[in-house]
């Protein structure tokens, strides 16, 4: 499959770099982020708060050149990432709220004769959640049914008209809703990056929000990876990169072996740390699909990113570390089709709601 690559970034800073020192850093951050996960070509722009596009580069590494200027300005399929322009106005005129509940089932629908898929419909879906965690957590289905009674959900815009809107969301421009309605949006793309799928940029250094996004065409040849963030902080100072999540660090790393056998269809195989992530390998067989909560030593919770590839036989699943000191890991486990067990916020909370339980020392 043909991977394009969209990062739009909006920085609020005083940094002190030069424009050609701001080009360079971009230039190569993309370059790496491409060959980091086997992109075809992709763009970054980077815009200041003043509106100013203080940086951008585009690249194709198949052979090696800049893409054409108009790949900035040309309209293009930008998938969920352009689902809050359409989300504001439904707002603003009461027809949903961001509390609004939405069965999305196992993540499958047809909508208008066309199968509809959430990146998590072969796991079993979300079932029911909040218009604002189908924001929080990405689900194409959740925004389809809650939206469309109401109003035609435009997905097609140039990477700068998405820049600019991101923009005018960053800077409180009331100009395109009500103070209440921003108050909402900004408070929801601040938990993407806390609660959602914007989770592996979380920093206790420096506030970030945003969204995340991503479009597959129907022929199945490309898959185009989206994110847009951007950083609300007075100043930020030093070294700054981005890059595509989940990196792997191997200085701090370390893999411990569990072989606990749960069921005879579910077995916790070992759990690997890294300074910055945590992931589990289970083996999961007869259909089974666990869902496993994360606690340390204090009962803190681990916050859960994903569902990793499989590794062989194994499956991943990968849990945001950030750096925590953690000596010994406490896992709650079910294998019951919900998410209520990722969403519980404290131990006693994660046994009642699971079936299985394990623990694992780390120091």
């Amino acid at each position: 499959m043909n991977i394009q690559i969209l990062l739009l970034l909006i920085l609020f800073s005083t940094f002190a770099s030069t424009k050609s020192d701001v080009s360079f850093t971009v230039e190569t951050s993309l370059r790496t982020t491409l060959q980091e996960v086997n992109a075809d070509s992709g763009l970054v722009m980077l815009m200041d708060s003043a509106g100013n596009v203080i940086g951008k580069s585009s690249l194709s590494l198949l052979n090696g050149k800049s893409l054409e200027d108009e790949v900035y300005t040309t309209v293009r399929d930008m998938g969920t990432l352009a689902v809050p322009v359409s989300l504001i106005p439904v707002l603003e005129k009461g027809n949903v709220s961001l509390s609004d509940t939405v069965d999305v089932g196992n993540g499958i629908y047809n909508h208008n004769g066309k199968e509809i898929r959430d990146h998590n419909a072969d796991m079993g879906g979300y079932g029911e959640i909040t218009l604002q965690q189908a924001i929080l957590f990405d689900s194409k289905v959740g925004v389809i049914k809650s939206l469309s009674p109401y109003t035609t959900i435009k997905t097609t815009y140039s990477p700068t008209e998405i820049l600019n809107f991101y923009h005018s969301i960053a800077v409180s421009d009331h100009s395109i809703c009500s103070a209440k309605t921003m108050k909402e949006i900004q408070q929801t793309f601040e938990m993407v990056v806390s609660e959602g799928t914007g989770k592996p940029l979380f920093s206790d250094n420096v506030k970030i929000a945003g969204k995340t996004g991503s479009v597959i065409k129907e022929d199945g040849k490309l898959s185009i990876q989206i994110l847009t963030i951007y950083f609300r902080e007075e100043s930020l100072s030093g070294r700054w990169d981005f890059e595509i999540p989940y990196t792997v660090y191997e200085e701090g790393s370390r893999e411990i072996a569990v072989n606990k056998k749960l069921s005879s269809h579910l077995m916790i195989k070992n759990v690997f740390i890294s300074p910055y992530q945590i992931v589990v390998f289970t083996k999961e067989t007869g259909g089974v699909h666990s869902q496993i909560a994360l606690f340390d030593q204090n009962g803190k919770k681990i916050s859960f990113e994903e569902i990793g590839d499989k590794e062989g036989r194994w499956e991943r699943k990968l849990y945001a570390r950030n750096g925590r000191v953690i000596t010994k890991l406490y896992g709650y486990v079910t294998t019951e089709d919900s998410i209520a067990l990722y969403k519980a916020k404290t131990r006693k909370e994660a046994k009642r709601l699971s079936t299985y339980q394990f623990s694992v020392d780390v120091l």
